[in-house]
């Protein structure tokens, strides 16, 4: 009788092929029919004032927390970290020393998954009003803004000399991603708050520019992992899951 060390490994394997455009196609659907459903909802609400029309309202309002489209961003987001993750695999295989700027990318893309999920950067407000004592931070709603261009600044100056590194297609679609993040959760943030200052939160200029907000970040995210998918392609990266006893 054979022993297991005698027995022949099993190289069975599945090979796992990710269509580009078919997934990139897929996001940028879903983010449009989430659009046109948060438009609908919030017009059915504010003109015809039905507020619920049996939970699908809040179910897909874009300013809302823990509904369909705040798991779609939360799902996109840890998915670009995923796949950063793999860029830095590629990285360390070809002994580059830029792994570790893939590997604070994923940190940071998986923290701002969590962070979507469960609005933590809502609870840095009064921390910033307590730390920043000047007459400008109370005219500002939402604090948290502050810490966030802070944040910006910060990331700018750590990856610069690393997005210079890339190639030109992948450094402006990650540049361009970035930007487009940046205006809806920052600069449409800030043009929120002013608004609310004015007129409040519940009527139909408010939820909507909540809804560009959202749906800003979540086009800079897809066209994020649109340029990693593209980079991984072209380091002809194949993913391949092996299960062992």
């Amino acid at each position: 009788m054979k022993s297991e060390a005698d027995m022949p490994e099993n190289n069975d394997s599945i090979n796992l092929k990710i269509n580009l455009k078919k997934v990139i196609a897929w996001l940028f659907i879903i983010a449009g029919f989430l659009l046109a459903a948060h438009i609908a909802g919030q017009i059915e609400k504010y003109v015809f004032h039905h507020s619920t029309v049996f939970v699908l309202v809040p179910f897909f309002d874009l300013g809302n927390e823990k509904n369909l489209p705040t798991f779609f961003q939360t799902a996109i987001l840890v998915f670009a970290g995923i796949l950063l993750l793999l860029c830095s695999g590629i990285i360390q295989k070809h002994r580059e020393p830029s792994r570790g700027y893939w590997i604070a990318l994923a940190i940071g893309f998986f923290y701002m998954g969590i962070d979507e999920w469960f609005m933590l950067h809502e609870k840095t407000n009064q921390f910033v009003r307590d730390t920043i004592k000047a007459k400008f931070i109370d005219s500002i709603h939402f604090p948290w803004i502050v810490l966030g261009l802070v944040v910006v600044a910060l990331a700018v100056f750590f990856f610069f000399r690393f997005l210079m590194k890339l190639d030109r297609k992948t450094r402006n679609t990650l540049i361009l991603a970035a930007v487009l993040y940046i205006v809806g959760a920052i600069g449409f943030e800030f043009i929120g708050g002013l608004y609310l200052d004015w007129a409040g939160t519940d009527n139909l200029v408010y939820a909507l520019l909540s809804g560009i907000e959202e749906t800003l970040e979540m086009v800079g995210v897809i066209i994020m992992i649109k340029g990693l998918m593209s980079y991984l392609a072209a380091k002809h990266t194949t993913i391949m899951i092996k299960f062992k006893e």
